[in-house]
């Protein structure tokens, strides 16, 4: 694993290795992700579980199907999952609409990879309505070439079938592909992809990554980022 980078070093990709850039979208492209933690501990008070944010941080990863069958196995219906995920997205949603924003300096990343020729794709674990919302909020359309949401993946990051199917869209073999992840689990599917990868220091600490020896640097946003 390389040093680890900070915002007054750039980092400098070159278009020679990598034909394509992958991004994760929560925690990623948006800084996020304890609204997320808030949401889903505000829903599980509902349901009777007092769990602390750090709690909900180490324990809660991944597509909301698989979060429910490997907390609660067996506890509720699919039908009943289904109107849970929808009440927590919903409250994710209106408590995030007002705030958000792209990391600092991924507008100009991406628009230099687009006049570039790099191909450009998410993966994420977040279902379609979280998606859409953050889609039509900074009009992802205009930038990325392919989206992989959990609706269209048998099975969730640590599993590497999201990148894999980003880098199928794109065109491009996993071995030409930088990832951009903020979450362990993420990292962990880009390493069973073939994919080197960049963490944002958005929710976790850089200790968190410590076994992975694909990880090249760390950023705290795309300010430093650059393509040759």
């Amino acid at each position: 694993m390389k040093t680890p980078t900070n915002n007054s070093a750039a980092i400098t990709l070159s278009r020679s290795t990598f034909k394509a850039f992958i991004f994760d979208m929560d925690g990623t492209i948006i800084d996020n992700m304890m609204v997320h933690h808030r949401a889903w501990q505000q829903l599980l008070g509902e349901l009777g579980y007092s769990w602390t944010l750090e709690e909900i941080k180490a324990r809660v990863w991944g597509k909301n199907e698989e979060i429910f069958e490997r907390l609660f196995p067996g506890k509720f219906s699919q039908e009943q999952v289904a109107e849970l995920t929808q009440r927590k997205e919903r409250r994710y949603v209106e408590i995030y609409r007002p705030d958000i924003v792209m990391l600092a300096g991924l507008e100009r990343l991406l628009g230099d990879a687009r006049s570039r020729g790099v191909r450009l794709g998410i993966a994420t674990a977040a279902p379609r309505i979280c998606v859409d919302f953050v889609r039509d909020a900074l009009s992802l359309e205009n930038y990325f070439d392919t989206i992989v949401d959990a609706q269209q993946v048998s099975r969730g990051k640590p599993h590497p079938e999201g990148f894999l199917r980003a880098a199928e869209c794109l065109g491009v073999s996993p071995h030409e592909c930088v990832v951009f992840e903020d979450a362990p689990v993420g990292v962990e599917a880009a390493q069973a992809a073939g994919m080197k990868t960049y963490v944002v220091l958005t929710t976790h600490t850089q200790e968190e990554f410590s076994r992975f020896d694909n990880v090249q640097g760390f950023i705290r946003d795309f300010e430093s980022v650059l393509i040759r």
